[in-house]
């Protein structure tokens, strides 16, 4: 789901995994579970030009987290900044620290 998630968020081709920098126009993966129907299903460099964006003084990396954080995965990052919960039922799964650290940055702008 995780994966799902962020593939609909920059795109299945977002990201260079050489450089890791972000592939402007890659467009979003739409797989079953996303709720796309539901979402703002612009490209992430559609997202990064828009007004909000820029007024905000949003980082791309915030900016994917917040769109994340409408899908999916919204109860797992929810829960993991409420009470610390992990995200797999062995306790052993991510807390996914990075990208609850860029949501909430990204909210308090």
């Amino acid at each position: 789901c995780a994966k799902e998630e962020f593939e609909w968020v920059v795109g299945e081709e977002g990201v260079d995994k050489k450089t890791w920098t972000l592939v402007e126009g890659a467009t979003p993966k739409v797989a079953s579970k996303t709720g796309v129907r539901v979402r703002d299903a612009r490209t992430l460099s559609e997202v990064l030009k828009s007004a909000e964006v820029k007024l905000g003084g949003l980082l791309p990396e915030e900016v994917i987290a917040l769109r994340l954080v409408t899908g999916g995965m919204h109860e797992v990052y929810n829960s993991i900044m409420r009470g610390g919960g992990v995200a797999a039922e062995d306790g052993k799964g991510s807390r996914f620290a990075t990208t609850c650290l860029l949501i909430s940055s990204g909210l308090a702008k």
